[in-house]
C-alpha cells in the first residue's frame, strides 16, 4: 500500500469527430465550485501512442517517467481504463465527460525488470 501522497496521473488518446487521435498526459484536475466537484483531465503534455482499429482494438500510451514524478523506481500501484464521449475538446480543460461508455475495474500494474 502506498504511503505517501499519490499523484492522480491519466494519460489519454483524444480523437474529435473521428479526425487523427491526439496521445496526452497530464494530472487530473477539477472543476472548483466550494470544492472540487467535477474531475477533468486536461492534457499537459504530448506523448507518443498508437492504435489499432481491428478487433478487439488496443490503444498504446508511452508516458515519459519525467511526466510522472521522474522517479523510475516509484511505484504504479494501480491503473483503470475507460472510454468516453464528450461534447468538447479535453484541451479546454473544463471538459465534462458523458457517462462512460466501458471501463474497466482497477487491477495491479508489476513492474517487470
Amino acid at each position: 500500500m502506498p504511503t505517501e501522497q499519490a499523484i492522480p496521473n491519466f494519460a489519454g488518446m483524444e480523437s474529435d469527430a473521428g479526425q487523427t487521435p491526439s496521445f496526452f498526459d497530464g494530472e487530473t484536475s477539477s472543476i472548483n465550485t466550494t470544492h472540487g466537484k467535477f474531475l477533468t483531465y486536461p492534457p499537459a503534455q504530448g506523448i507518443q501512442g498508437s492504435f489499432t482499429l481491428s478487433s478487439p482494438g488496443t490503444i498504446t500510451l508511452t508516458v515519459p517517467v519525467a511526466d510522472v514524478g521522474g522517479n523510475s523506481n516509484a511505484t504504479l500501484f494501480s491503473i483503470t481504463g475507460l472510454s468516453v464521449t464528450q461534447s468538447t475538446s479535453s484541451s479546454t480543460g473544463d471538459t465534462l465527460f458523458n457517462p462512460s461508455i466501458h471501463e474497466s475495474r482497477f487491477f495491479e500494474v508489476f513492474r517487470l525488470g
